[in-house]
């Protein structure tokens, strides 16, 4: 098992904007943590009941300009039925190598 270390800027706490997550490779680790990673970032409510569009991408500037891989998450919400969704997005940073992302193709995360 790989462990990558996640940031999350702008989430208060102690252990809520920096923890690990671990799988076979990078993708893995996120897909088997997506839950525990969405509640940390995500203020107020909780949209995981959102299918939830995540591109991963290797970016070279972010984390203090060491580079990491930066997951784009975006969904549509309502706070009514009936109501217009509106987009709403999300950015998580995971430090790691860029060989560290073997697939870049973006997916999507159904959630309960």
């Amino acid at each position: 098992m790989n462990s990558y270390r996640v940031l999350i800027s702008g989430k208060p706490g102690p252990g809520s904007n920096r923890f690990e997550i671990r799988g076979s490779d990078l993708l893995d680790a996120v897909k088997r943590n997506f839950d525990s990673m969405i509640r940390k970032a995500i203020y107020g409510h909780v949209p995981y009941r959102y299918p939830i569009t995540v591109t991963p991408q290797y970016k070279t500037g972010i984390i203090g300009g060491q580079g990491g891989v930066e997951l784009h998450l975006e969904w549509t919400y309502s706070d009514h039925i009936g109501k217009k969704g509106n987009v709403i997005s999300e950015k998580i940073w995971i430090e790691a190598e860029e060989n560290d992302l073997n697939d870049n193709t973006t997916f999507v995360m159904e959630g309960n």
